[in-house]
């Protein structure tokens, strides 16, 4: 998991079960964790071995408060105005993947018709914007195309 991962689950901004599910990764870790925090058991599992139980369901946001050993992080990742005005004007779409066996994975076919589908709006969006703005400038649109 990446930085930038677990700073958007603190925030309340990516599901657990998508970390969980992410294929980046061969193997995950489980630890039993007492109510005096001492951690017991400890393994690495091949996902395929994890119980279905134990993956957490589609909606899996964390909304506690965030602890305040994640300061640090929050304010390294915040500090960069850039990518925090990114953040707050960012669009998030949710694709739907072919191969539900990683429910959170699309393929780059998937991805390329989205992606294509994206363009040809936002083309169509400027080409009408563009038409509506200075339709009075011009005495005949056809002549425009």
């Amino acid at each position: 998991m990446t930085e930038h991962q677990l700073y958007n689950y603190i925030k309340g901004q990516l599901p657990l079960r998508e970390l969980l599910l992410a294929e980046n990764k061969d193997f995950i870790y489980s630890v039993e964790i007492d109510k005096d925090f001492a951690f017991n058991n400890a393994q690495a599992l091949h996902f395929d071995d994890l119980r279905s139980e134990y993956i957490p369901e589609i909606e899996s946001y964390y909304s506690f408060p965030v602890p305040t050993v994640y300061n640090e992080l929050i304010k390294k990742i915040e500090s960069n105005p850039y990518l925090q005005h990114l953040r707050e004007s960012a669009l998030y779409f949710k694709l739907t993947p072919s191969n539900v066996k990683f429910d959170t994975s699309v393929t780059a076919i998937d991805a390329s018709i989205f992606l294509k589908n994206i363009s040809d709006s936002f083309l169509s969006y400027a080409q009408f914007d563009f038409f509506e703005k200075f339709k009075s400038q011009f005495g005949d649109l056809k002549k425009t195309k």
